[in-house]
């Protein structure tokens, strides 16, 4: 066996190895995003009662709004408008729900858009009975499903 071009091709392999990974390691055009995990999700759907809970008021008065660590959420008619609003400042949220206040249960439902600390789809598939002041449903962050089913003091 002639050790000289075994070392050759051992060293070319390894050669087009690290060209290969260095290549898919540098498509600068597209941003390294990680997935979500379920606590990310969770904890993003743990921040969002107090918003979700003054968007019912305001729609019930027909108009309001909820300043964000950033951002804005803005309540006007059955529009639900989220303007890079940020409960908790990491994570960003644009876009719009449609809700009507009179249906009962009134149903919160809709996509936005998620950036920051996490980005992708916020999936919103909740309904709100007057009656108990329960909302329920299932929130989807970037395609996990979190159940959500709270009981939202004084919203009357």
């Amino acid at each position: 066996m002639n050790s000289g071009a075994y070392y050759s091709s051992a060293t070319a392999c390894c050669v087009l190895v690290a060209i290969c990974l260095s290549i898919a390691g540098c498509d600068s055009d597209k941003p390294t995003q990680m997935q979500t995990s379920e606590l990310e999700a969770a904890n993003l759907v743990q921040a969002l009662p107090v918003t979700f809970q003054q968007g019912i008021v305001a729609a019930q008065a027909g108009e309001g709004s909820l300043q964000g660590v950033s951002g804005t959420f803005s309540v006007t008619g059955a529009q639900w408008r989220f303007a890079r609003y940020s409960p908790e400042g990491e994570v960003f949220i644009d876009g719009e729900l449609i809700v009507d206040a009179a249906q009962q249960p009134m149903l919160i439902r809709g996509e936005l858009e998620l950036s920051g600390m996490l980005s992708g789809e916020l999936s919103i598939d909740l309904s709100y009975h007057s009656s108990t002041g329960v909302f329920a449903g299932v929130i989807t962050v970037d395609g996990i499903p979190v159940a959500v089913s709270e009981r939202l003091c004084c919203v009357d």
